[in-house]
């Protein structure tokens, strides 16, 4: 990523130990994660922000119901129907 001026941002998600030059982590587990942010100029760090917790909760579960709305013959084929699916979203 490119900010306005042309210089390099580089994120960190472990407290500035490791740097990647993408702002998106896939696969993280729940849990605390320390990110930093680290500004460059050139091919030198210019400044670090100062690391700020963020914390990742367990994902809630899906609920939802499952009916048997046409059953499974030999010459026809079955449909089931999902209602009331719903998650709850947490925004950090």
């Amino acid at each position: 990523m490119t900010n306005a001026n042309g210089n390099s941002l580089a994120y960190s998600i472990d407290g500035g130990t490791t740097f990647s030059n993408s702002p998106v982590f896939t696969g993280l587990t729940a849990g605390n994660y320390d990110v930093v942010v680290e500004y460059t100029l050139g091919s030198s760090a210019a400044c670090t922000t100062v690391p700020q917790t963020i914390t990742i909760a367990g994902a809630s579960p899906i609920t939802g119901t499952a009916t048997l709305t046409t059953p499974y013959t030999c010459t026809t084929n079955g449909t089931i129907t999902v209602t009331g699916v719903s998650r709850r979203i947490i925004a950090l």
